[in-house]
């Protein structure tokens, strides 16, 4: 598994939109929060675009995703929010800089996509974490765990209550997954999961 590098204060973010659309409004909360850690925040082109229930046309959402995945000065993406629409572009996306200079990607609902398709293809790590719609809601100690993350590469331990059906025992593995719905509609394409000797969570 490769990890990205961790960010420092001065470091950009940049808040991109592959899926439905968002309003200038829904972002600022956002913003603010990644300034208070002392990060840069740019905002796609195509940010606030709108076309149906998307945030833009496919080409738009395509080319502000392949920009923000090239750009050597942006060392991390938010993604904006989920619904649907990500699909639509991953097979449209170049990730060879990216594999080159790998960089923390932060989505979940419909960038369960990207997850999926990077882990799959290329091995590297991203964050099953907030999107900037949801990131200012998420209680102090998510905001605290994806802090750590990103600037300290601290990756929290998670403890799970047994079950009755459980088999008992311990396992060391990486842990894959994201949406359900997404996942099982991936079957069959380049981006499918391998969860063979992983840990699925969904």
């Amino acid at each position: 598994m490769i990890l990205p590098p961790v960010l420092k204060s001065g470091d950009t973010v940049a808040l991109v939109a592959t899926a439905r659309s968002v309003a200038r409004e829904g972002m600022q909360p956002a913003i603010s929060l990644l300034r208070s850690w002392g990060l840069k925040v740019t905002e796609s082109s195509n940010l606030y675009a709108s076309c149906n229930q998307f945030a833009g046309t496919d080409s738009q959402r395509a080319a502000d995703l392949q920009l923000a995945l090239d750009d050597e000065k942006v060392k991390a993406i938010l993604f904006a929010r989920g619904g649907y629409g990500t699909v639509r572009i991953v097979d449209q996306i170049d990730f060879s800089s990216f594999c080159k200079k790998p960089k923390w990607l932060i989505g979940f609902s419909d960038i369960t996509v990207l997850h999926a398709h990077i882990n799959q293809l290329f091995g590297t790590a991203t964050l099953h974490a907030p999107l900037a719609l949801t990131l200012p809601d998420a209680p102090a100690e998510v905001h605290q765990q994806l802090y750590d993350i990103l600037f300290h590469g601290k990756i929290p331990v998670q403890t799970v209550a047994p079950h009755p059906l459980n088999k008992t025992g311990e396992v060391t593995a990486e842990i894959v997954g994201g949406n359900l719905s997404v996942l099982y509609s991936l079957g069959g394409s380049k981006s499918a999961l391998n969860t063979e000797g992983k840990i699925f969570v969904f």
